[in-house]
């Protein structure tokens, strides 16, 4: 089952690379990336493009042309991942919230590997939640996903 992934970009030209991705496509066929790019002045929108033209297959290429903020960009990834194909889970991530991109290629590792600590995660979440989403309530954030099982990731070295 395909996981959808969104990760969000703004002025990010100089953390982009062709080898992050590489990793990332060579770690798992079942994860589409959809990258939105933000409002972006600076060239990611232009290293955006060269990325989707090497993975069009799977990934997509979302830019919204004016900075929105950061709920904007996800509402807009999971609308066109909902629309487009049969995503089980969709996460997210901006590219800002993370210091080093190896954290990324843990997370799609950890993804990959033990997929049932995302149901055992969204079940919890949803839990929390007084009210019943629709849309969204397969969506989760990559960044608290990682925290919730920091010690999964220092124990494994994943």
């Amino acid at each position: 089952m395909k996981v959808g992934l969104i990760l969000i970009f703004h002025n990010n030209e100089d953390t982009i690379n062709k080898q992050f991705f590489n990793s990332i496509f060579e770690l798992s066929k079942q994860i589409h990336l959809s990258l939105i790019n933000n409002g972006s002045t600076d060239n990611t929108l232009q290293k955006l493009r060269d990325i989707e033209q090497m993975y069009s297959s799977n990934l997509s290429l979302i830019d919204i042309k004016k900075y929105k903020g950061t709920t904007a960009a996800i509402k807009a990834g999971v609308r066109y991942l909902s629309k487009h194909g049969e995503f089980k889970y969709i996460g997210f991530l901006t590219i800002q919230s993370i210091s080093n991109m190896k954290h990324v290629s843990k997370i799609i590792q950890l993804i990959k590997t033990r997929y049932d600590l995302i149901v055992m995660y969204n079940a919890k979440v949803a839990a929390t939640k007084p009210f019943e989403r629709k849309l969204f309530k397969n969506t989760f954030s990559m960044h608290d996903f990682s925290t919730y099982f920091k010690s999964y990731f220092d124990v494994t070295g994943v």
